[in-house]
């Protein structure tokens, strides 16, 4: 994923309750990851208090790299959160945005843009909205920089499309069910003469970065004599799913959850929100 982010810095001057600068810094953290953001927090002391991390659910390490109580000269454009101001969408996103809640500090920024996402009263979610809008929403999203490769044309877009039927989300982090994985590559496998039978399945999380990794162990055998032919190995992580057996590569299926959108070839994409179906897909699907 490529971000276009001029790695904004968000200024909170007295916010009326550690909910509110929480919900902000929650607000950051979720949609804009772990860095290339700054976040100056005024008026809840010099020291960030305990409930700020609790209420925030953001890494005590991602505190103590973005996030601040000491204010500095805010880099230009600046632009002022108020409900009256010009919509988001119509300006370009600033350098340092500012969300004042008693109005003192940004009656003295003279040159800052006052901007607004959807009018409301609450300060707060205004504040997110525009937020939203600049960094969260203008995120350019892209297929990983690997090229998608299948072995066999159409057992890849098989794959790919139920890769995509496969995601679901364990705890906010998205992962591929394993059994909807293993069952599609049995079918694929039969075909050839081959049964593939799951051993393990590991899934590794880190709290800080986001990051997801899924590996499933297999092993395959001879469909006629159950002899051991192999071992099959199913990995997930940043959005490429790599199927490798005993002869190498054998699948890289790059997918992008959020378009719900899977490549298994050079320009071979497909998409749940599409209708489109190639031929020979359905042999697959036919298949018991």
């Amino acid at each position: 994923m490529i971000k276009e982010n001029p790695n904004p810095h968000v200024i909170v001057i007295t916010p009326p309750s550690v909910f509110d600068a929480a919900v902000i810094l929650r607000t950051l953290y979720a949609g804009l990851g772990v860095k290339d953001w700054r976040l100056t927090i005024v008026g809840l002391g010099r020291r960030l208090p305990l409930r700020l991390i609790v209420e925030s659910r953001t890494p005590v390490e991602v505190l103590r790299a973005s996030v601040s109580t000491e204010l500095e000269e805010p880099k230009k454009p600046v632009y002022v959160v108020d409900p009256r101001g010009k919509p988001a969408w119509s300006l370009p996103p600033p350098n340092s945005l500012v969300i004042d809640y008693s109005g003192t500090y940004s009656s003295k920024l003279s040159e800052a843009q006052r901007v607004r996402s959807l009018g409301l009263n609450s300060l707060t979610y205004e504040a997110i909205g525009v937020i939203y809008e600049y960094w969260i929403r203008r995120l350019t999203r892209t297929m990983p920089q690997l090229e998608p490769y299948s072995r066999d044309i159409r057992s890849g877009v098989y794959i790919a499309r139920k890769s995509l039927e496969a995601i679901t989300v364990l705890d906010n982090y998205i992962i591929l069910e394993p059994s909807i994985i293993i069952y599609t590559l049995r079918k694929i496998y039969l075909s050839q003469r081959s049964i593939i039978d799951p051993k393990t399945t590991t899934i590794r999380i880190s709290h800080i970065n986001g990051l997801v990794r899924e590996e499933i162990e297999a092993t395959m055998y001879s469909a006629k004599s159950y002899s051991i032919l192999g071992s099959v190995r199913i990995t997930y992580a940043s959005g490429i799913l790599e199927i490798i057996d005993n002869k190498g590569l054998a699948y890289r299926i790059l997918i992008d959850p959020a378009r719900k959108k899977a490549c298994s070839a050079p320009g071979l994409c497909i998409s749940l929100d599409s209708k489109q179906e190639l031929d020979g897909l359905n042999y697959f699907i036919d298949q018991s």
